[in-house]
């Protein structure tokens, strides 16, 4: 397979590659091309789409890794650098790791290690930038010291527009609406919500 010239540019002018060996499609992954550059100075993981609007994608997605590795709690692939593709869209740099078939052990691992991650606080709901779910925008900035505020209209309300605008389903809108102007109920006032460090898409790696 052919390397991309602008992701070759990339490799060479900030991770000091001079040569690209092999390119090899990876696994995984539903909106995006995944693929393993081989080179003389080691290997990398890339994702690239050519969509519009996935420059962004790919730097909120680089901010969020940084911020997990920044908490020295989990073991996350390294993000390198974003950039554009000649003629559309972008690409996302990352470090090669292989990994491993999730075994008993690892589990255990992985679900302590988020533990301690999502015990990281945070002064407000929300994150810095905004992002995506696959390729459906997620409202972050909007950012809040009240848990209910933010999740129902951030997370529940603005996606039940987006439904609701893109495929008509009024009956689910409607639904979802009630449940929204409903769902303080489910909270007890005393209750106490406090913002942390959540993961959303994970690699899992160990």
């Amino acid at each position: 397979m052919r390397p991309n010239t602008s992701i070759v540019k990339s490799l060479r002018s900030t991770c000091s590659v001079h040569q690209v060996n092999r390119v090899t499609n990876v696994s995984g992954g539903c909106i995006n091309e995944a693929k393993k550059y081989e080179t003389d100075n080691g290997d990398y993981f890339i994702k690239q789409n050519s969509d519009k609007g996935s420059f962004e994608m790919f730097q909120a997605e680089l901010l969020g890794l940084q911020t997990i590795l920044e908490t020295n709690s989990i073991q996350a692939p390294k993000p390198l650098v974003v950039d554009r593709l000649e003629d559309d869209g972008a690409f996302l740099i990352m470090e090669y790791t292989d990994i491993a078939r999730l075994t008993k052990e690892a589990s255990v691992k992985l679900g302590e290690q988020l533990a301690v991650m999502h015990k990281h606080p945070a002064t407000l709901f929300g994150f810095d930038v905004d992002n995506t779910i696959g390729s459906t925008p997620q409202i972050n900035t909007n950012r809040t010291h009240d848990w209910v505020e933010f999740f129902t209209k951030w997370r529940l309300e603005y996606q039940l527009n987006l439904i609701n605008e893109q495929y008509q389903d009024h009956d689910l809108h409607q639904l979802g609406m009630k449940l929204s102007k409903n769902i303080q109920q489910f909270f007890p006032p005393d209750l106490q919500v406090t913002p942390a460090l959540l993961h959303g898409r994970y690699y899992f790696v160990f």
